[in-house]
């Protein structure tokens, strides 16, 4: 470079110019030769790096498949779980538990091993759940047979899994239940019934305790509806309690007769044939409807009266309002809140029309003669109707005409509102005269119920709750539908003859909405709700 430079005067100058091109050519091969070994150890470095991540994301993408394999396997284990338990719960004679909680204290936190934290103290369970159970509450929740508890072996399974909440095993897996709970729709509904939701969490887990482990929770909603009332229809007779087992003495039952008093003696029921049975029943008896907003206020009645009320020109004076039945139609009724009936003695007489008996009003033919509508009392006290004196409910009515095409015995209704007593108190008490019948609906759950007809006869046709005859010297009879809480053996109005009869009429259709026997099986619906759930 410096000959090029410096130069030579004494050279040829295009010689010298060659020179000075082949001298600059072989200088930059000479320093080109030199950048070509790191050139080619960077690339194959380049490579090398890109190899080994595209090995690592082949590794990653197969570990991240066999992850969500692990995973929905997990998801499967947990499904197949929540199918178990269902299972479980919905076999008849252990459905009533999916109105209980399996455990309270935890409920969605509980882990495998885990004791419920639920309070008790041996049969007087404080907080019931499927493991504290006493043998009355399996009775009354059950939907086996009314007096008659379910085996321990029907219980055990499902007991097992919410015993510590721990793994069960399946054939893919294992899974276990976290929790179970039920929340009625109505916050007031009564414990061990429908309707509501039920609440189910269950986790499934795959490889447990190795590397690859996967769990997977899901919770579930399972809609509990009320089932059928197992085609009970209007029984003859129903009581709710028995005097040292007698369900109704020496009477005799035109009818059939359900029991809640799991002492009642039903070999002793005598059934007019056998069409009728007697059976225990775990039903709860309808309840008193509430007061209306609509009601004819009376002061005790203790004379002769006709309702409902009318003037001198037919026209009725009192308050009429309409109430919706079982089968969804309405109904045209006077209602009256009453304290206290109290007849006794005399010929005193209760009239009750529920038929438009009235030829005219205002001096003009009643097109409405022979309409129906229905007659119903609330009674706050005792009703006494004894010696000649009657409430008389029939159709036709004496020296009347109207036709009874839509007449019903049980439209005249008798609801009792006193309180259950307490102290030892005496039960309040309907006690019907012996002269005559009466068509009824009687619904008085803390009442004592009888007909005195000594001497005569006593008669109720129609649907009594409450319900006794005492008819020494004479005989008693029912005609109609009689549901009682407790047939009276006291000597004042009492119910101890072979001569009592109950002819079985109404049904729940002509009943006022709501009047009906609760149902004792909940049927589980298909879920509502599905959802994966975080692992606590």
């Amino acid at each position: 470079m410096a000959l090029c430079l410096v130069g030579s005067p004494a050279m040829n100058p295009l010689h010298f110019f060659r020179l000075c091109l082949a001298y600059r050519w072989h200088h930059r091969h000479s320093r080109n030769s030199g950048f070509v070994m790191p050139m080619v150890i960077l690339i194959g470095l380049i490579l090398t790096l890109v190899g080994f991540a595209m090995m690592q994301r082949a590794s990653s993408q197969k570990n991240d498949a066999t992850s969500k394999e692990t995973t929905a396997k997990a998801l499967s284990v947990a499904e197949a779980g929540i199918a178990r338990i269902t299972n479980l719960l919905n076999a008849p004679s252990r459905r009533f538990l999916a109105t209980l909680p399996a455990c309270n204290d935890p409920f969605d936190s509980r882990q495998p091993g885990q004791a419920c934290n639920d309070a008790s103290s041996g049969s007087n369970i404080v907080v019931p759940n499927w493991q504290n159970l006493s043998t009355t509450q399996v009775q009354n929740w059950t939907t086996a047979a009314a007096c008659e508890t379910v085996p321990p072996s029907e219980l055990t399974a499902i007991q097992a899994l919410s015993n510590n909440a721990g793994w069960q095993s399946l054939p893919q897996g294992e899974f276990r239940l976290v929790g179970y709970r039920f929340t009625p729709t109505a916050p007031n509904t009564t414990l061990g019934r429908s309707p509501g939701t039920g609440t189910l969490i269950v986790e499934g887990i795959v490889n447990r305790g190795q590397a690859n482990e996967a769990v997977s929770r899901i919770q579930v909603e399972i809609p509990v509806q009320p089932g059928p009332t197992n085609n009970v229809s209007v029984p003859g007779l129903w009581v709710t309690d028995t005097n040292s087992g007698s369900v109704v003495g020496n009477n005799t039952i035109a009818g059939d007769v359900l029991v809640n008093d799991c002492e009642g003696n039903l070999a002793a029921v005598s059934l007019a044939n056998t069409s009728y049975t007697a059976k225990y029943t775990s039903a709860d008896m309808p309840s008193v409807p509430p007061l209306p907003a609509t009601c004819n206020n009376l002061s005790a009645i203790n004379n002769d009266l006709r309702l409902p009320q009318r003037n001198a020109n037919n026209v009725y004076t009192d308050t009429q309002t309409t109430v919706t039945l079982n089968n969804g139609t309405t109904v045209p009724a006077f209602v009256y809140c009453v304290p206290s009936i109290d007849l006794n003695g005399g010929n005193k007489t209760l009239t009750i029309e529920t038929l438009d008996t009235r030829p005219t009003v205002n001096s003009v033919n009643n097109a409405s003669r022979g309409a129906r509508h229905m007659v119903i009392f609330h009674v706050a006290g005792n009703v006494n109707v004894q010696g000649n004196a009657k409430i008389v409910h029939q159709c036709p009515m004496t020296g009347d005409t109207t036709s009874c095409t839509n007449y019903k015995e049980t439209d005249f209704n008798l609801y009792g509102r006193a309180p259950a007593p307490t102290g030892g108190a005496s039960l309040p008490q309907i006690c019907l005269a012996r002269g005559s019948y009466v068509d009824a609906f009687i619904l008085a759950p803390e009442y004592e119920f009888g007909v005195a007809c000594s001497g005569g006869f006593g008669e109720v046709r129609g649907t009594v709750y409450e319900f006794g005859v005492a008819c020494s010297g004479g005989f008693g009879e029912v005609r109609g539908t009689v549901m009682v809480k407790k047939v009276s053996n006291s000597t004042g109005c009492g119910s101890n003859t072979s001569n009592f009869v109950i002819n079985q009429t109404g049904n729940w259709d002509d009943m006022i909405d709501g009047i009906q026997p609760q149902p004792t099986s909940p049927v589980l619906s298909a879920f509502s709700g599905w959802t994966t759930k975080p692992i606590n």
